[in-house]
């Protein structure tokens, strides 16, 4: 049984790279808890602390909309993406999985490549069904201590 929810909770991280990669924000957005929180912390892993974001569930629902607006600026081309997700390990608890993995991501606009990488940590709620929906998502970048290139899309 533990082995199974391990099983699902790294398939949905791996789905979630895709649909991300795919510009397919509403099937994301629809793998939410309504409680759920996206979190890029700052320097410190502290919620107190700065954070680049900290997105409650209403924040994320506007932050795709204004993702896809064909007018905002900011994603006029739009980012292409191609994240790897690797080496998760999952922890199961009452109702919960939790899975950290690193990545790497690739952002191609306007003519150039960016590399972002780090740690997900994933917080996910086994619901009704079996199946499993995001409560967290905490991007803990590795160069988070440092100047940052813009960020108009979602890590």
């Amino acid at each position: 049984m533990v082995a199974d929810v391990e099983a699902s909770a790294r398939e949905v991280i791996q789905h979630e790279a895709r649909l991300l990669d795919d510009r397919r924000f509403d099937e994301w957005e629809a793998l939410w808890a309504p409680d759920g929180m996206y979190w890029i912390p700052g320097e410190r892993d502290d919620l107190e602390a700065f954070a680049l974001v900290q997105d409650n569930r209403n924040r994320i629902t506007t932050r795709i909309r204004q993702m896809l607006d064909a007018d905002r600026h900011s994603q006029r081309p739009p980012s292409r993406t191609a994240r790897t997700v690797a080496a998760s390990q999952a922890t199961v608890a009452e109702n919960e999985v939790v899975v950290r993995s690193s990545f790497v991501l690739l952002e191609s606009r306007l003519g150039k490549l960016t590399q972002w990488g780090g740690v997900y940590e994933h917080r996910l709620r086994v619901v009704e069904g079996g199946a499993l929906l995001m409560t967290l998502k905490k991007v803990l970048l590795v160069n988070r201590d440092q100047a940052l290139s813009t960020m108009a899309f979602l890590l």
